[in-house]
């Protein structure tokens, strides 16, 4: 499984400064944070796990991969995960850009003290 970012990054963005969208393109992001706000909700998952790699200290450019304790952390349960998962080859999703996917470990400490200012 792979995150990639979703609504709430963008607006992060464009609430950052980072990225420009038109007033239109605004309005469609904020209704659909507002649609998957409640989707995580209704789950009990932690939708920064979408997207937190793309912050610091991380600044994974395309997609992460999280180990299955890093995935809980957030609130997915009940994985089954193969015993050499962290072993996976990603070699072949990386043909054409090498860092296109990659592994990351969630630093706790930082997670906690900085979620505030990205949540």
């Amino acid at each position: 499984m792979a995150w990639h970012g979703n609504m709430r990054h963008l607006q992060y963005l464009t609430e950052a400064g980072k990225r420009r969208v038109s007033a239109s393109e605004k309005s469609l992001v904020d209704r659909l944070v507002k649609q998957e706000a409640a989707f995580f909700a209704k789950i009990s998952i932690d939708e920064l796990l979408c997207w937190f790699g793309k912050t610091e200290p991380y600044l994974v450019k395309n997609m992460y991969v999280l180990s299955q304790e890093d995935m809980e952390l957030f609130g997915l349960s009940n994985l089954h995960v193969r015993a050499n998962y962290k072993d996976s080859n990603l070699r072949r999703f990386k043909w054409f850009d090498n860092d296109y996917i990659q592994w990351i470990t969630v630093n706790r400490e930082h997670l906690n003290s900085d979620r505030s200012s990205i949540d």
